[in-house]
């Protein structure tokens, strides 16, 4: 019997303590789960180490979109709407979209 595979997009970045908290509830989650795939979308130098923190090492169920900008907090919304595209945010949600 062949399993299912799902997929999910994750915005890495968001929030405070990020990527952090984010990769802590992916591996929590795949503790009990193993037939899911993340597609996770931000920094890829600290989401890989955060990767490496939290003992999730080369596994083939998280795949790295890097996306060098973020929309920060000190960020005007012209700003924001400018760099949008780039975002770890919006790439998530366009690949989901896709």
């Amino acid at each position: 019997m062949t399993k299912n595979y799902y997929s999910i997009a994750i915005d890495a970045m968001g929030g405070e303590s990020a990527p952090d908290k984010v990769i802590e509830g992916i591996s929590l989650f795949l503790k009990n789960n193993n037939n899911f795939n993340f597609n996770i979308y931000g920094d890829e130098d600290q989401i890989s180490e955060s990767l490496k923190k939290f003992k999730i090492f080369s596994s083939p169920c998280c795949k790295i979109f890097h996306c060098p900008f973020k929309i920060e907090d000190k960020n005007s919304v012209r700003d924001a709407i400018r760099i949008g595209k780039d975002t770890s945010m919006w790439r998530a949600i366009e690949s989901v979209k896709k």
